[in-house]
């Protein structure tokens, strides 16, 4: 007796997580390694812009990248030469 034949599927290509679309305050903690006090500091001062969904914060991700962009260059140490 024949047994059916079946065709394999190609397995589903792997895709990488979409980036997300906003963030809130914590998840800018867990993504950047910032303070919560910076955070709420900054969007308090204006230095980053927030919006209100309900009662929840978030930023979108094109706000934050900006702001990380913004934030000033680390000078270096200053290197002492030997003579």
């Amino acid at each position: 007796m024949l047994e059916p034949t079946t065709t394999a599927e190609p397995a589903p290509a792997a895709t990488a997580p979409a980036a997300p679309l906003s963030y809130t305050p914590s998840g800018i903690v867990r993504a950047t390694g910032l303070t919560r006090t910076r955070v709420f500091g900054d969007i308090a001062a204006g230095k980053l812009r927030a919006k209100k969904a309900g009662r929840q914060t978030i930023v979108m991700a094109p706000e934050l990248q900006r702001y990380l962009l913004d934030l000033p260059d680390r000078k270096p140490r200053n290197a002492q030469t030997a003579a």
